[in-house]
């Protein structure tokens, strides 16, 4: 029931958020550009998307080999794309997402069970990809773009809590320095000790492998500046004249929000804070909005490859009766 209310609650707030957005724009004129968008660089902005998804594809079969499980990169890209299927179609968001990607995983692996490398690869995945991102909105900030254009006074704050938080991400996946918050963070409620509990033994396990981590968060960073890349193609694609480098802080910023599990797939938080940032950047709000929409165009279109991928396993497995092969 909890589950049924939360995932009820998150349509709510992505439909609020996107219908908001809406209501602030002239719908008419983000239509116009939509429509008029210039091809080329619509496909491009596709495949650079894709290349991005495929490396942090990459980064979690690093640790997944950290972890001693053996599988093909083409296998656990399919797996995420499945993964952000499951994500906006079952309540619970990116946690569901990140369920089903291990279950699919784990059985087109022939594995046949859930095994605790899979389950710690997929939590130290997840928080090296909030330090990439964390990282790439600290650096816009320290290079002078971004922050203060957006935010005004308040953007130097922001931004130094930018480079604050990117360095206690830092200590706690590199070193066991703040493993101490450990005992502090044994609240008695059995999904979130189970979540402490495995947050920090996976991040013990990969520790020992301090080149591994160097890896996984090279190709975590390189993906958030693919997928910013891809933005920036997006944002050519309907005639927006911004830099790359403005366009990449409002991705990141845009991204940084979906850390907050209050939508679909991060639907609308995504869209509207990267709206929000290109307008105070000086953007037209219906160009903005314009493309913040075929940036979510993309993303279902991925969406709906890994619900393809999924329907090809379930034939498959059903035809055969056996845990099918990616």
């Amino acid at each position: 029931m909890r589950k049924i209310f939360s995932h009820v609650f998150k349509i709510a707030v992505t439909i609020g958020l996107l219908w908001y957005l809406i209501q602030k724009i002239d719908v008419e004129k983000s239509v116009s550009f939509i429509f008029s968008a210039n091809l080329p660089f619509l496909l491009s902005a596709v495949v650079i998307s894709g290349l991005a998804l495929f490396l942090n594809a990459a980064r979690w079969r690093k640790f997944l080999s950290m972890a001693g499980v053996s599988v093909s990169l083409s296998r656990v890209f399919i797996c995420n794309l499945i993964g952000i299927f499951y994500g906006i179609v079952l309540p619970g968001g990116k946690l569901t997402g990140d369920v089903a990607s291990v279950y699919r995983l784990v059985k087109s692996n022939n594995a046949g069970r859930f095994d605790s490398g899979y389950v710690s690869s997929v939590i130290a995945d997840r928080f090296m990809g909030v330090l990439a991102i964390f990282s790439v909105l600290a650096l816009c900030f320290l290079a002078g773009y971004g922050p203060s254009g957006v935010f005004g006074e308040k953007g130097a704050v922001l931004g130094w809590l930018a480079v604050v938080a990117v360095a206690l991400f830092v200590v706690l996946i590199f070193t066991p320095v703040l493993d101490f918050l450990r005992r502090f963070l044994d609240w008695p409620v059995i999904f979130w000790r189970s979540f402490v509990d495995s947050l920090f033994s996976s991040l013990g396990v990969f520790r020992k492998d301090k080149r591994g981590l160097l890896e996984a968060f090279f190709l975590s960073f390189v993906g958030v500046f693919l997928g910013a890349l891809s933005v920036y193609f997006l944002s050519l694609a309907v005639g927006m004249d911004k830099d790359f480098l403005s366009v990449v802080f409002a991705y990141a910023f845009a991204t940084a929000l979906i850390v907050i599990p209050v939508t679909i797939g991060g639907a609308g938080l995504r869209e509207g804070g990267l709206v929000y940032a290109l307008v105070r950047l000086g953007v037209d709000a219906s160009q903005a909005a314009a493309l913040s929409f075929l940036m979510l165009a993309v993303f279902s279109l991925y969406a709906l490859v890994g619900g393809l991928a999924e329907l090809i396993f379930f034939i498959k497995n059903r035809g055969s009766g056996t845990a099918p092969n990616a």
